[in-house]
């Protein structure tokens, strides 16, 4: 029989390790405790903390949810931002009684059934307890570790953990150290339902009677009454649907003879190619399963479609917030989806944290380091194995990849027929159209040898994808490998042709795109906000504000100038790349738990009446529709609150030779974009010189004024040339694959390194600041 272990990891060993780590015991507190989540944010938020190990979480009939704290022994709720214990005890235990005299010992998960009933599994006390008005029975089990079926107290356990519900109030148990599903009926009959008991467990798909499994933990059932099972020892998830079991999920492996577990890994793609490290809970929602990866210390998704995808975490364990594909978990064991959110027991952080999930819109992580982790490379050879989108591409003798230099070059051809993309060649223009579901773009061989023509065949630069199709490309020098992803987390940013969609009131989603892809120019080259904007609006309140809502605020820029001279501040920004860009930032800050960044549009701020001091749009209330967005900035600005939408003049003043190449070079992105993109497929943006006109006419302000200032930055070349490459036009043209903007494009940097001539100079950039006062 395999050694005893301690469920919080993979090995009696490594929990012992663990736990002398956590020696910290958190109880509920015997008053409501105030611990509130980040309303609003789309990115991963803390909940709360100060819970000994957290596991099960359950959602009760009033909106509340319940909280198993396994190493505190207790079980708690929490609702409307409070965590109250709903049992006294902390102490480990084995009684019966009242929830203030009764104890559990290392309880694990719980579900609630339709009348209230809360069941959690006592984990080592081998027994499954329910608590039914203010009074903690057993209802199954008698508390010595065994397998046998019957009634109450007849029925035996070794080690129960997951627990599921069906639609007659059936507790389905995962029988951890037993390696069988288990089910007991609201008369209190257990029963096995799934599984072939055995000492060791093992793996075998067929028969729910003739099946093995390998210390099951997680259960979730889908709306055909199929019953999820997280495999947790063999690393693999099943599905238990009509007396029958499948995998689902997962890479079978052979068994270690000594340990008698599969290998767990990590990888993403198709169901038979995913791998996991001990997968723990689940949750379904609309046709997606959510899984607590555990040992890889991520949230993963099943999609309907039967791919794997990460969601959220990264391989090495933390606890931090923020951005998905930023955020951290340290052994997640638990999931709840409810009301469109999806909460994570956070186990090893002693935390629970939210984030907001529509499953039909998922996106996975996209990030280099994701990108690696999630594939399952092949060891180094001579040639440069190269990977895309979870497959690898297998190339001719006579087309493959070779390397000139640093560069690695790719054949076009095999690389996108491997992609399912459609390919024209068009022999007069020596150019490529590619284009797959709305996804465009057209190479031809170049200057810059980003693209080449090598014996009649046509090779891409591979890290030219990056910037001319939104590819995210990573390189793994020790197996000599590139992987190359469409970059998820991008919102479509090629798909031109996919009509004017509508975000929020009259705002286009194609302003929204604008923006995908460059957040990290945009953040490097463009200019912070002068702290003059923070004196003119703080002398005209009259104080400091208590709360600034920057709205449109990109990467943070203009949000982080009002860091310790307001009391919350708040970015509101719909593109998700340059939000993520704002909340890395924000992880970097010591202390800046009053600064928040959430999705939002300006026409539907989620905000109260009269809740706001200050107002900001910088660079950007001119891509909004103005007259929903005054009324609804007029809605919740506090009397003699202010709204303040300040632009920076472009060009920066310099010289006006290299100004006139800058606005030809930004000219002519326009006109290039005119030439490709149809009217109703572009941008949409207003002119600013009709801002405080708009104010003044919406009635809504009752003085409205335009303030002139200067504020200076040093610029090298490099940085004055990068202003120029983060105009949004210029990077729609890079997007667009063409090579037009080529030749202005090298004149006007030609232009800028003879003016600066290795030199630093001091740079003016002149604002318009146009004002409302509510």
């Amino acid at each position: 029989m395999k050694s005893r272990f301690r469920l919080l990891a993979a090995g009696a060993a490594l929990t012992a390790a663990l736990t002398a780590a956590n020696l910290t015991v958190y109880a509920a507190a015997e008053g409501p405790t105030e611990i509130t989540a980040e309303a609003g944010a789309a990115v991963i938020a803390k909940v709360f903390d100060k819970v000994n190990q957290p596991w099960g979480l359950a959602a009760l009939p009033d909106g509340g949810i319940i909280v198993v704290g396994s190493e505190s022994n207790q079980i708690s709720k929490w609702q409307n931002g409070q965590l109250t214990p709903v049992t006294a005890q902390t102490k480990p235990g084995y009684f019966d009684g009242t929830t203030v005299t009764s104890s559990f010992y290392h309880p694990t998960y719980s579900v609630v059934n339709s009348k209230g009933v809360i069941y959690v599994s006592d984990t080592d006390n081998h027994v499954v307890r329910k608590i039914v008005h203010e009074r903690v029975y057993t209802a199954a089990g008698n508390g010595n570790a065994g397998n046998k079926n019957g009634k109450f107290e007849e029925a035996q356990f070794n080690a129960p953990t997951g627990l599921a519900l069906d639609a007659d109030d059936n507790v389905y148990v995962a029988d951890s150290l037993n390696h069988v599903i288990r089910k007991i009926t609201p008369e209190g009959m257990t029963s096995t339902f799934a599984g072939a008991a055995d000492e060791t467990g093992g793996y075998k798909d067929g028969s729910a009677s003739e099946a093995l499994f390998n210390e099951p933990m997680g259960l979730a059932f889908d709306k055909k009454g199929g019953l999820y099972v997280a495999d947790s020892g063999n690393h693999l998830i099943r599905y238990i649907h009509e007396g029958k079991v499948t995998t689902i999920a997962g890479k079978p492996t052979a068994a270690d003879a000594f340990t008698g577990y599969m290998a767990g890994g990590y990888a993403n793609g198709s169901g038979g190619d995913a791998r996991f490290n001990r997968p723990r809970g689940l949750a379904y929602a609309d046709g997606v399963l959510f899984i607590a990866d555990s040992l890889n210390n991520r949230i993963r998704a099943l999609q309907a479609d039967g791919k794997v995808i990460a969601i959220a975490g990264q391989s090495a364990p933390g606890d931090k917030v923020g951005a998905l594909d930023t955020a951290q978990f340290n052994q997640p064991s638990s999931l709840l989806y409810t009301a469109g959110k999806l909460y994570v027991a956070d186990t090893m952080n002693n935390s629970v944290k939210m984030l907001e999930a529509d499953p039909k819109t998922l996106k996975p992580i996209s990030t280099k380091e994701e990108l690696i982790a999630g594939t399952e490379l092949l060891p180094a050879g001579k040639d440069v194995q190269v990977w895309l989108e979870g497959k690898q591409v297998k190339f001719a003798a006579a087309q493959k990849p070779y390397k000139s230099g640093d560069k690695t070059y790719l054949p076009v051809r095999a690389l996108f027929e491997a992609w399912g993309t459609e390919i024209k060649w068009n022999a007069a223009k020596k150019e490529v159209r590619l284009a797959k579901k709305g996804w465009k773009l057209v190479l031809k061989a170049n200057a810059k040898r980003t693209v080449v023509l090598n014996k009649g065949v046509m090779y891409v630069e591979a890290v030219y994808l990056e910037d001319a199709a939104s590819f995210l490309i990573a390189h793994d020098d020790e197996f000599n490998a590139i992987i190359i992803s469409r970059g998820y987390n991008k919102l479509s940013n090629y798909t031109w042709n996919g009509g004017c969609k509508m975000t929020s009131g009259s705002h286009l989603q194609n302003n929204v795109e604008r923006f995908s892809g460059f957040e990290n120019d945009y953040d490097q080259h463009r200019p912070k906000a002068p702290t003059a904007v923070v004196d003119i609006l703080t002398g005209y309140l009259g104080k400091a504000p208590s709360v600034v809502v920057d709205v449109g605020c990109g990467t943070g820029l203009s949000t982080f100038v009002w860091n310790k001279h307001a009391g919350r501040i708040m970015g509101i920004e719909p593109n998700d790349d340059m939000r993520s860009k704002a909340l890395a930032r924000l992880s970097e800050l010591k202390d800046a738990g009053h600064i928040s960044f959430v999705k939002g549009y300006s026409d539907k701020l989620a905000l109260d009446v009269e809740s706001v001091d200050v107002v900001t749009c910088s660079q950007s209330f001119h891509w909004m529709e103005p007259v929903s967005t005054l009324r609804e900035f007029a809605r919740v600005l506090q009397p003699g609150g202010l709204f303040a939408a300040y632009d920076c003049d472009w060009p920066p003043t310099l010289h006006f030779g290299v100004e006139m190449e800058y606005k030809q070079l930004i000219d002519r992105s326009e006109a290039i974009i005119a030439k490709y993109i149809a009217e109703k497929n572009r941008a949409s943006k207003r002119d600013k010189e009709q801002h405080l006109t708009r104010i003044r006419e919406s009635g809504l302000f009752r003085f409205s004024k335009e303030i002139v200032f200067h504020h200076i930055e040093s610029c090298d070349a490099e940085r004055y040339i990068g202003l120029a490459l983060s105009q949004g036009g210029v990077q729609a043209v890079f997007k667009l694959g063409s090579s037009e903007l080529d030749k202005p494009l090298q004149s006007f940097r030609s232009s800028v390194e003879h003016y600066f001539a290795g030199r630093t100079l001091d740079v003016m950039f002149s604002y318009r600041m146009r004002l409302g006062v509510r």
